[in-house]
Parts: structure tokens; sequence; C-alpha cells
């Protein structure tokens, strides 16, 4: 998306656009919009962190609460997780054919 659609889609002047993507810190106002217009909450917005959230990236709430369950493993463990998940990826490919 340009600078032009986002301005002409959230009602702001290009140059505004611009000056954001320069780092100047928007408004309230503009970050309410440009967080609902992206569909991520404002603390994603104005977060240093440059991935997102793993609670942006997973929809599904069961399987959010799984991932959040393993991070609060131990080490080891978090590896036998993940040995198992990447063995089961496996066996579907290769059940599918991939």
């Amino acid at each position: 998306m340009t600078q032009n659609e986002l301005s002409e889609k959230l009602g702001f002047s290009k140059r505004y656009i611009a000056k954001i993507e320069s780092g100047v810190k928007p408004s309230v106002e503009a970050f309410k919009k440009l967080a609902y217009f992206f569909d991520v909450p404002i603390e994603y917005l104005v977060s240093d962190n440059e991935k997102a959230p793993l609670t942006l990236l997973v929809q599904n709430e069961e399987l959010l609460n799984a991932f959040m369950e393993v991070e609060r493993m131990n080490a080891e463990d978090q590896k036998i997780v993940l040995e198992l998940i990447k063995a089961f990826i496996a066996k579907r490919n290769f059940d599918k054919g991939m």
C-alpha cells in the first residue's frame, strides 16, 4: 500500500503519513485509526519490538494457550515439544505426498 492510498483511506494528508514513516510519533487519534485499519492493538504500533506478539499471529485461542504453556516450560521440555511438532509435520507432509 502506498502513502497516497493510506492517506486517502485514513483521511490523513500524505505529508502526515510521510512524517509518521520517518519517525514522528502520531497523535493518539492517529494511533487509534492506524490500529483499527491494520487490525492490530495500539501496543503493537508503539512497541519497539519488531516481532509481532504471538497473540497477533495465532487466532485459535486453544492453540495460543498451548503455545503459552510451552513458553513456561524449561528448555529441555520445550525442545521435546518442538521435536514432537516437527515429527508430526514431517509425517503429515509425507502422508500428503509432499
